[in-house]
């Protein structure tokens, strides 16, 4: 099994979500950004790495939500997944688009399997700190 970080990213009571490549894997299918962690790498410091990586932004990383077991075709992850803060405007490098979408209209978005179950956790997560 797979490790990998998901940043649920928040601002204004939006939540970023990115469109994965269409050449890429699960392209065109909208996920909360991260990646692999690293042998040695802690949670946070994962987060931070793959938020430079993709999004050329220095992101704080806050609370746990919750992690997902998904078995895909080829492999499977765990995808883990912490609220993030960020002050900058996110560039893209990997991803086709961005969107700050409102956190009740998650599910409205074709996201990949593994960020599915992320997504009901923080819409439950934020309606409660409302």
């Amino acid at each position: 099994m797979i490790d990998v970080l998901a940043a649920v990213i928040v601002k204004d009571q939006k939540v970023f979500l990115a469109k994965r490549n269409k050449q890429g894997s699960q392209g065109g299918l909208w996920e909360f950004p991260g990646g692999k962690l690293e042998e040695g790498e802690t949670p946070c410091e994962c987060l931070k790495r793959e938020l430079q990586e993709e999004l050329s932004v220095d992101a704080t990383i806050g609370e746990y939500i919750t992690e997902n077991r998904h078995r895909y075709p080829e492999k499977t992850i765990c995808l883990i997944a912490y609220f993030a803060a960020i002050n900058e405007e996110p560039r893209l490098k990997e991803h086709e688009e961005f969107r700050w979408v409102d956190y009740d209209k998650l599910l409205n978005y074709n996201l990949a399997p593994a960020d599915r179950p992320i997504a009901k956790a923080v819409i439950e997560v934020m309606a409660r700190e409302i």
